[in-house]
């Protein structure tokens, strides 16, 4: 293989690594807002009365909390990851 070959290699390396990261920061972003989004519900249900409800509603949001976090944690170890690998 020829040293160009090598760089676009290493290139599209970057540039997926680069991806991976972008996608698990929306998706760990996208989980925090459903998790806003079901909390509100929640508060609402509660405030209607339906506690069976919102005790439901409330357990699926800190579930998505969770995701969201795990995938934001995620996304930022392999960012500084990469940052080291770059210098």
């Amino acid at each position: 293989m020829t040293r160009r070959g090598k760089r676009r290699t290493r290139g599209t390396k970057r540039r997926k690594r680069r991806e991976l990261v972008e996608n698990l920061y929306k998706v760990g972003q996208f989980f925090a807002a459903v998790f806003i989004v079901l909390l509100l519900i929640a508060a609402i249900a509660l405030a209607k009365g339906y506690e069976k409800d919102a005790n439901q509603a409330a357990e699926y949001a800190y579930y998505s909390l969770v995701i969201g976090v795990v995938f934001l944690l995620a996304a930022t170890i392999l960012e500084e990851k990469n940052d080291q690998i770059l210098g």
